[in-house]
């Protein structure tokens, strides 16, 4: 007995809403072999995602803006006003001051570069130490020119959604070393900023 070549109907789902055809078929039908071909997709949601400092909307506005004042080496920290005060006080710093601070360091460690790379046998130390440091500035003229955004994006997509640091260095456009040490840093003022509170509180009572 001969064996028949299997046939198929190329038009069956011709112009059919996808819907539609998915209703053709219960979750029953589907068979262990059509199972191992669907596409599924985990996300890890890590402890982080459960910190606590991250659900309190006002202790977040309330860091977003320390951050940038840090950043900005303006002192006192916090500064005097409201946070549209602060932050605007904190920005006008960041591009009269810092920045172009930032932009004449990348500027001398480029040519530094540029002139080790003539040799390119020798000094290989120097040149590898040169762009770690070259990118490192890179990513603190990023970060600076990101401002407040930087920091409410990390708040959102590293510590509320709970992405990995890769993910969100790919969003942001900046390296995933460097967003975990910002997201480590975060922490640390979120705690300054909690025990801050705590203690004026206490003085209240």
């Amino acid at each position: 007995m001969g064996s028949q070549a299997p046939s198929f109907d190329h038009y069956q789902f011709e112009r059919r809403p996808l819907t539609e055809i998915l209703e053709d078929r219960s979750a029953d039908d589907y068979s262990y072999d059509d199972r191992k071909f669907f596409h599924v997709q985990r996300y890890h949601i890590s402890e982080r995602v459960r910190n606590p400092y991250f659900a309190n909307q006002e202790l977040v506005r309330e860091l977003i803006v320390r951050m940038v004042e840090k950043r900005s080496l303006i002192y006192p920290i916090p500064g005097p006003g409201n946070y549209a005060v602060r932050l605007m006080r904190a920005e006008q710093k960041l591009e009269q001051s810092i920045i172009p601070k930032y932009i004449a360091t990348m500027d001398k460690l480029c040519h530094e570069y540029v002139e080790l790379r003539k040799f390119p046998n020798r000094c290989k130390r120097e040149q590898q130490l040169l762009a770690v440091q070259i990118r490192n500035a890179d990513s603190a003229i990023r970060a600076a020119r990101m401002g407040p955004l930087l920091y409410a994006a990390v708040a959102w997509y590293y510590f509320r959604m709970g992405l990995h640091s890769k993910e969100v260095g790919e969003i942001l456009g900046i390296r995933h070393q460097a967003l975990r040490q910002l997201a480590y840093r975060m922490i640390q003022t979120a705690k300054e900023i909690e025990a801050e509170q705590a203690r004026h509180n206490t003085a209240l009572t």
